[in-house]
Protein backbone atom coordinates (compact mmCIF):
# COMPACT_ATOMS: atom_id res chain seq x y z
CA UNK A 1 0.00 0.00 0.00
CA UNK A 2 1.43 3.33 -1.06
CA UNK A 3 0.77 6.68 0.57
CA UNK A 4 -1.59 7.71 -2.23
CA UNK A 5 -3.44 4.41 -2.00
CA UNK A 6 -3.87 4.93 1.73
CA UNK A 7 -5.30 8.42 1.22
CA UNK A 8 -7.71 7.19 -1.44
CA UNK A 9 -8.82 4.20 0.65
CA UNK A 10 -9.41 6.44 3.67
CA UNK A 11 -11.77 8.61 1.65
CA UNK A 12 -13.57 5.53 0.33
CA UNK A 13 -14.21 4.50 3.94
CA UNK A 14 -15.89 7.82 4.67
CA UNK A 15 -13.13 9.97 6.16
CA UNK A 16 -13.31 13.54 4.88
CA UNK A 17 -9.85 14.58 6.07
CA UNK A 18 -6.75 12.45 6.47
CA UNK A 19 -3.57 13.63 8.14
CA UNK A 20 -0.25 11.78 8.12
CA UNK A 21 2.43 13.06 10.45
CA UNK A 22 5.57 12.11 12.31
CA UNK A 23 5.30 10.67 15.83
CA UNK A 24 6.29 12.68 18.88
CA UNK A 25 5.69 12.45 22.59
CA UNK A 26 3.37 15.01 24.19
CA UNK A 27 3.29 15.80 27.88
CA UNK A 28 -0.36 15.11 28.64
CA UNK A 29 -1.49 15.03 32.26
CA UNK A 30 -4.98 13.63 31.59
CA UNK A 31 -5.38 10.12 32.91
CA UNK A 32 -6.19 7.47 30.31
CA UNK A 33 -4.54 9.25 27.38
CA UNK A 34 -1.28 8.16 25.77
CA UNK A 35 1.40 10.82 25.47
CA UNK A 36 4.05 8.80 23.64
CA UNK A 37 2.88 6.80 20.58
CA UNK A 38 6.03 4.67 20.82
CA UNK A 39 4.73 3.20 24.07
CA UNK A 40 2.04 1.51 21.96
CA UNK A 41 4.06 0.72 18.82
CA UNK A 42 7.82 0.96 19.50
CA UNK A 43 8.83 1.27 15.82
CA UNK A 44 6.07 3.71 14.90
CA UNK A 45 6.94 5.86 11.89
CA UNK A 46 3.63 7.48 11.01
CA UNK A 47 0.53 8.72 12.82
CA UNK A 48 -2.67 8.76 10.77
CA UNK A 49 -5.48 11.04 11.95
CA UNK A 50 -8.81 10.33 10.30
CA UNK A 51 -11.77 12.74 10.52
CA UNK A 52 -15.24 11.37 9.81
CA UNK A 53 -17.95 14.03 9.43
CA UNK A 54 -21.56 13.76 10.47
CA UNK A 55 -24.71 15.83 10.24
CA UNK A 56 -26.10 17.25 13.45
CA UNK A 57 -29.60 16.01 14.15
CA UNK A 58 -31.88 18.55 15.81
CA UNK A 59 -33.71 16.95 18.74
CA UNK A 60 -37.47 16.72 18.30
CA UNK A 61 -39.88 15.82 21.07
CA UNK A 62 -41.37 12.48 20.06
CA UNK A 63 -41.97 10.99 23.49
CA UNK A 64 -39.10 8.55 22.94
CA UNK A 65 -35.47 8.52 23.91
CA UNK A 66 -32.96 10.38 21.76
CA UNK A 67 -29.32 9.60 20.99
CA UNK A 68 -27.14 12.30 19.44
CA UNK A 69 -26.01 11.66 15.86
CA UNK A 70 -22.42 11.83 17.14
CA UNK A 71 -22.62 8.32 18.59
CA UNK A 72 -23.49 6.41 15.38
CA UNK A 73 -20.79 8.43 13.60
CA UNK A 74 -18.30 7.58 16.33
CA UNK A 75 -18.98 3.86 15.95
CA UNK A 76 -18.81 4.03 12.15
CA UNK A 77 -15.45 5.80 12.37
CA UNK A 78 -14.16 3.20 14.84
CA UNK A 79 -15.13 0.33 12.53
CA UNK A 80 -13.72 2.07 9.43
CA UNK A 81 -10.39 2.80 11.15
CA UNK A 82 -10.20 -0.80 12.38
CA UNK A 83 -10.76 -2.02 8.84
CA UNK A 84 -8.15 0.37 7.44
CA UNK A 85 -5.59 -0.77 10.03
CA UNK A 86 -6.28 -4.36 8.98
CA UNK A 87 -5.63 -3.49 5.34
CA UNK A 88 -2.37 -1.75 6.29
CA UNK A 89 -1.32 -4.96 8.05
CA UNK A 90 -2.23 -7.00 4.98
CA UNK A 91 0.13 -4.72 3.02
CA UNK A 92 3.00 -5.87 5.26
CA UNK A 93 3.18 -3.15 7.93
CA UNK A 94 2.29 -3.06 11.60
CA UNK A 95 -0.72 -0.94 12.50
CA UNK A 96 -2.74 -0.21 15.64
CA UNK A 97 -6.12 1.56 15.57
CA UNK A 98 -8.30 3.20 18.22
CA UNK A 99 -5.26 4.62 20.02
CA UNK A 100 -6.20 6.97 22.86
CA UNK A 101 -3.95 9.89 22.00
CA UNK A 102 -4.81 13.44 23.17
CA UNK A 103 -6.66 14.34 19.99
CA UNK A 104 -7.34 18.03 20.59
CA UNK A 105 -3.68 18.96 21.15
CA UNK A 106 -2.72 16.97 18.06
CA UNK A 107 -5.35 18.59 15.82
CA UNK A 108 -4.39 22.05 17.05
CA UNK A 109 -0.65 21.40 16.95
CA UNK A 110 -0.85 20.18 13.36
CA UNK A 111 -2.84 23.22 12.32
CA UNK A 112 -5.89 21.18 11.30
CA UNK A 113 -8.29 23.40 13.23
CA UNK A 114 -8.72 25.95 15.98
CA UNK A 115 -10.41 25.83 19.34
CA UNK A 116 -14.04 26.89 19.51
CA UNK A 117 -15.49 28.65 22.52
CA UNK A 118 -17.30 25.45 23.51
CA UNK A 119 -13.89 23.67 23.70
CA UNK A 120 -14.52 21.69 20.50
CA UNK A 121 -12.02 21.94 17.65
CA UNK A 122 -13.45 23.60 14.55
CA UNK A 123 -12.09 22.43 11.19
CA UNK A 124 -12.70 24.28 7.94
CA UNK A 125 -15.45 22.55 5.97
CA UNK A 126 -16.41 20.26 8.86
CA UNK A 127 -17.24 22.68 11.63
CA UNK A 128 -17.07 20.78 14.90
CA UNK A 129 -19.25 17.90 13.67
CA UNK A 130 -16.71 15.14 13.17
CA UNK A 131 -15.21 12.17 14.97
CA UNK A 132 -11.46 11.51 15.03
CA UNK A 133 -9.71 8.15 14.88
CA UNK A 134 -5.97 7.57 15.02
CA UNK A 135 -3.85 4.77 13.58
CA UNK A 136 -0.20 4.15 14.43
CA UNK A 137 1.92 2.37 11.84
CA UNK A 138 5.55 1.65 11.03
CA UNK A 139 4.92 2.44 7.38
CA UNK A 140 7.38 5.21 6.37
CA UNK A 141 4.90 7.43 4.55
CA UNK A 142 5.67 11.07 3.84
CA UNK A 143 3.69 13.38 6.12
CA UNK A 144 0.82 15.52 4.86
CA UNK A 145 1.13 17.76 7.94
CA UNK A 146 3.96 18.71 10.28
CA UNK A 147 3.85 19.65 13.94
CA UNK A 148 3.78 23.40 14.37
CA UNK A 149 2.83 23.59 18.03
CA UNK A 150 0.05 26.10 17.32
CA UNK A 151 -2.18 25.26 20.24
CA UNK A 152 -3.36 28.74 21.21
CA UNK A 153 -5.88 31.10 19.74
CA UNK A 154 -9.64 31.07 19.42
CA UNK A 155 -11.40 30.21 16.19
CA UNK A 156 -11.94 33.51 14.40
CA UNK A 157 -15.71 33.23 14.31
CA UNK A 158 -15.85 32.80 18.08
CA UNK A 159 -14.11 36.03 19.02
CA UNK A 160 -17.28 38.12 19.27
CA UNK A 161 -19.81 35.28 19.41
CA UNK A 162 -21.39 33.85 22.54
CA UNK A 163 -24.17 31.79 20.97
CA UNK A 164 -23.02 28.46 22.37
CA UNK A 165 -22.63 29.97 25.84
CA UNK A 166 -26.16 31.36 25.75
CA UNK A 167 -27.65 28.18 24.27
CA UNK A 168 -26.12 25.66 26.69
CA UNK A 169 -29.02 24.36 28.82
CA UNK A 170 -26.73 23.69 31.77
CA UNK A 171 -24.51 26.78 31.69
CA UNK A 172 -21.51 24.50 31.30
CA UNK A 173 -19.46 26.62 28.87
CA UNK A 174 -16.98 28.99 30.44
CA UNK A 175 -15.61 31.99 28.56
CA UNK A 176 -12.12 30.52 28.79
CA UNK A 177 -13.09 27.73 26.32
CA UNK A 178 -13.45 25.27 29.14
CA UNK A 179 -16.37 22.95 29.81
CA UNK A 180 -17.56 22.17 33.30
CA UNK A 181 -17.80 18.39 32.95
CA UNK A 182 -19.76 18.17 36.18
CA UNK A 183 -22.76 19.90 34.61
CA UNK A 184 -22.32 19.39 30.84
CA UNK A 185 -25.42 17.50 29.66
CA UNK A 186 -23.45 15.34 27.23
CA UNK A 187 -20.98 14.34 29.95
CA UNK A 188 -23.78 13.75 32.45
CA UNK A 189 -25.72 11.62 29.94
CA UNK A 190 -22.79 9.17 29.78
CA UNK A 191 -22.57 8.73 33.54
CA UNK A 192 -24.03 5.82 35.46
CA UNK A 193 -25.84 6.62 37.60
CA UNK A 194 -26.93 10.08 36.49
CA UNK A 195 -25.91 12.51 39.27
CA UNK A 196 -28.67 13.59 41.60
CA UNK A 197 -30.34 16.79 40.48
CA UNK A 198 -29.68 16.28 36.76
CA UNK A 199 -32.43 13.80 35.95
CA UNK A 200 -34.93 16.36 34.63
CA UNK A 201 -32.26 18.29 32.72
CA UNK A 202 -31.71 15.29 30.46
CA UNK A 203 -35.20 15.67 29.01
CA UNK A 204 -35.44 12.96 26.36
CA UNK A 205 -31.68 12.47 25.97
CA UNK A 206 -30.39 8.93 26.33
CA UNK A 207 -26.93 9.94 25.10
CA UNK A 208 -25.43 13.23 24.09
CA UNK A 209 -26.42 16.85 23.64
CA UNK A 210 -25.82 18.88 20.48
CA UNK A 211 -27.28 22.18 21.66
CA UNK A 212 -24.00 24.13 21.61
CA UNK A 213 -23.06 22.68 18.22
CA UNK A 214 -26.51 23.45 16.81
CA UNK A 215 -26.12 27.07 17.90
CA UNK A 216 -22.66 27.46 16.35
CA UNK A 217 -22.55 29.42 13.05
CA UNK A 218 -19.64 27.22 11.93
CA UNK A 219 -22.10 24.31 11.82
CA UNK A 220 -24.92 26.17 10.07
CA UNK A 221 -24.71 23.97 6.97
CA UNK A 222 -24.62 20.76 9.01
CA UNK A 223 -27.99 20.86 10.75
CA UNK A 224 -29.80 18.44 8.45
CA UNK A 225 -28.97 15.21 10.23
CA UNK A 226 -31.21 12.97 12.29
CA UNK A 227 -30.88 12.19 15.95
CA UNK A 228 -31.56 8.54 16.75
CA UNK A 229 -35.00 7.88 18.25
CA UNK A 230 -35.18 4.86 20.56
CA UNK A 231 -38.29 3.18 21.96
CA UNK A 232 -38.41 3.54 25.73
CA UNK A 233 -40.83 0.62 25.98
CA UNK A 234 -38.36 -1.69 24.25
CA UNK A 235 -35.51 -0.53 26.45
CA UNK A 236 -37.54 -1.05 29.63
CA UNK A 237 -38.22 -4.60 28.42
CA UNK A 238 -34.48 -5.13 27.88
CA UNK A 239 -34.75 -5.15 24.09
CA UNK A 240 -31.81 -3.33 22.53
CA UNK A 241 -32.58 -4.26 18.94
CA UNK A 242 -29.84 -3.04 16.59
CA UNK A 243 -28.41 -0.47 19.02
CA UNK A 244 -25.17 -2.42 19.67
CA UNK A 245 -24.52 -2.43 15.91
CA UNK A 246 -25.35 1.26 15.55
CA UNK A 247 -23.60 2.87 18.52
CA UNK A 248 -21.32 0.05 19.69
CA UNK A 249 -21.48 -2.26 22.68
CA UNK A 250 -19.63 0.19 24.92
CA UNK A 251 -22.59 2.59 24.84
CA UNK A 252 -25.31 0.00 24.26
CA UNK A 253 -25.19 -1.57 27.70
CA UNK A 254 -28.54 -3.10 28.60
CA UNK A 255 -28.49 -2.39 32.33
CA UNK A 256 -27.42 1.23 31.88
CA UNK A 257 -29.95 1.92 29.13
CA UNK A 258 -32.82 0.33 31.07
CA UNK A 259 -32.13 2.62 34.03
CA UNK A 260 -31.89 5.63 31.75
CA UNK A 261 -35.12 4.65 29.99
CA UNK A 262 -36.90 4.61 33.36
CA UNK A 263 -35.60 8.10 34.10
CA UNK A 264 -36.73 9.41 30.71
CA UNK A 265 -40.14 7.79 31.07
CA UNK A 266 -40.67 10.01 34.11
CA UNK A 267 -39.22 13.07 32.36
CA UNK A 268 -41.61 12.61 29.44
CA UNK A 269 -44.62 11.75 31.62
CA UNK A 270 -45.04 8.36 29.95
CA UNK A 271 -47.79 6.98 32.16
CA UNK A 272 -48.50 4.41 29.44
CA UNK A 273 -45.25 2.70 30.50
CA UNK A 274 -46.42 2.10 34.07
CA UNK A 275 -46.73 -1.66 33.57
CA UNK A 276 -43.22 -1.94 32.12
CA UNK A 277 -41.85 0.09 35.02
CA UNK A 278 -43.69 -2.07 37.55
CA UNK A 279 -42.21 -5.18 35.93
CA UNK A 280 -38.75 -3.62 36.03
CA UNK A 281 -39.23 -2.76 39.70
CA UNK A 282 -39.21 -6.53 40.36
CA UNK A 283 -35.73 -6.88 38.85
CA UNK A 284 -33.18 -8.67 41.06
CA UNK A 285 -30.75 -5.92 40.09
CA UNK A 286 -31.05 -3.21 42.78
CA UNK A 287 -29.99 -0.48 40.35
CA UNK A 288 -32.69 -1.34 37.83
CA UNK A 289 -35.36 -1.85 40.50
CA UNK A 290 -34.45 1.45 42.17
CA UNK A 291 -34.59 3.38 38.88
CA UNK A 292 -38.03 1.94 38.12
CA UNK A 293 -39.38 2.76 41.57
CA UNK A 294 -38.12 6.33 41.38
CA UNK A 295 -39.73 6.74 37.97
CA UNK A 296 -43.04 5.36 39.22
CA UNK A 297 -42.95 7.72 42.18
CA UNK A 298 -42.30 10.73 39.95
CA UNK A 299 -45.07 9.75 37.54
CA UNK A 300 -47.50 9.52 40.42
CA UNK A 301 -46.43 12.83 41.92
CA UNK A 302 -46.07 14.84 38.71
CA UNK A 303 -49.10 13.72 36.72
Amino acid sequence: MTRDELLERSRELGFAKVCLTEPRALDIPKEGLIGDPASVLPDVRTLIFLLMPYRIGLTKETGEGVISSYYPASHSAYLAAKRLAGEIKEAGFDAVSNVQLPLKPWLLGLGLGKMGRNSLVIVKGLGSAFHVQCILTNAPWEPTHYWSGRQKGLYEGCEHCMRCVSACPAGAIRESCMIDQEVCIRAVSEKDPVPEGFEKKLGARLLGCDVCQSACPANAALLNGSALSVSLKELLCGQLGTLPDVIGTNYARKRRLRKKAALLAANLHRTDLTQELENMAQSPDPGEAGAALRALKRLKEET
